[in-house]
């Protein structure tokens, strides 16, 4: 979030990548542990950087290199300036190159393990997390944070930009909503959502990612839940609405908050999946730090992504560990 305020945000810094480099973003996390053609790849170019990943450490940064694996500029700083420096630093010493020398084979392994693709025939939603205030006019409305007050020097995040993550639901999981949808249309009576897509709602989607990555919710900590469906009258439409309070032993972090929506599901497919989550939360996580103390509004948007496209295939920051993404009621 942070880079996204101050580095990618820079006008400068996104003409001269956008004129001069391909961009590309990836997740350190699987790239310094996969066993194939793009980790190798990856590894080769950060060993020739500072962060050479001893014991599995973290290998973090942005990387300016050739296709054939030199590098030329490494930088993990937020000053737009210093890395506008570090990029003009590597066109330089790319003008100097000679031609490519060892380029990429053109078939290539992949590590099966830390492969990550959108469930076939499921759902991707994209998830909306915003941090809000109470109006200035005693209404009791609310509204995004202003901006104001960013600390500029140290290029620290104060969270008030809108993070973006993706929720997968699976066919089966369509599918139990649909036989339940159809079960209970005439009758109008209330269900309940799958319990694993339910739990990994509340437990990956419902923490505040705004200003990094976040401490995921165990099983334990979901206190209270009580989300129904409700056929809404319209054929494969149903309503949803509850309320949830996730909180930890402690009760460090916490979050408290309602939900209302709807879902529209026809012949085995999702074409409507809108619902907001809004509530109070308060606490923070060990690559969250700078909460706003106390108790504090935030909101939750889960839209449904209609078409793939490459952004939608990013995997939900909770699906490192894939099985315990997709049975987090277990």
């Amino acid at each position: 979030m942070a880079d996204r305020e101050f580095v990618f945000g820079n006008e400068e810094v996104q003409k001269l990548i956008n004129e001069r480099f391909i961009p590309l973003a990836m997740d350190d996390f699987y790239l310094r542990r996969q066993e194939d053609a793009v980790g190798d790849f990856f590894r080769k170019v950060a060993d020739q950087g500072p962060r050479k990943g001893e014991g599995g450490a973290t290998r973090q940064g942005r990387y300016v290199f050739t296709a054939d694996g030199v590098l030329l500029g490494y930088n993990y700083n937020r000053s737009p300036e210093r890395i506008i420096a570090m990029l003009n630093e590597a066109l330089t010493k790319f003008e100097k190159r000679v031609p490519l020398e060892n380029a990429l084979p053109s078939e290539a392994t992949s590590d099966e393990q830390y492969a990550r693709v959108p469930p076939e025939g499921g759902a991707v939603v994209r998830v909306f997390t915003r941090v809000l205030e109470f109006r200035d006019d005693g209404s009791g409305g609310l509204q995004r944070c202003k901006t104001d007050g960013e600390d500029a020097e140290s290029y620290r995040h104060n969270g008030f930009g809108a993070a973006v993550d993706h929720l997968w639901i699976q066919k089966d999981e369509i599918g139990a909503l649909e036989k339940s949808l159809t079960k209970h249309a005439q009758s109008g009576e209330a269900f309940e959502i799958p319990a694993p897509l339910l739990a990994r709602i509340l437990r990956f989607h419902l923490a505040d990612n705004t200003r990094g990555e976040p401490p995921h919710w165990d099983k334990s900590e979901i206190r209270a839940i009580d989300w129904k469906c409700t056929p809404s009258g319209k054929s494969g439409h149903l309503g949803v609405a509850g309320n949830v309070h996730l909180e930890t032993a402690d009760g460090s972090r916490g979050f408290e908050g309602k939900a209302l929506g709807q879902i529209s599901i026809q012949n085995g497919k999702i074409e409507v999946f809108d619902v907001d989550v809004l509530g109070g939360f308060w606490g923070e996580g060990r690559y969250t730090q700078g909460a706003r103390p106390g108790r504090n509004p935030i909101g939750f948007v889960f839209s449904l992504v209609p078409a793939p496209s490459p952004s939608s295939s990013i995997p939900p920051q909770g699906a490192r560990w894939l099985q315990g993404y997709y049975q987090a009621d277990r």
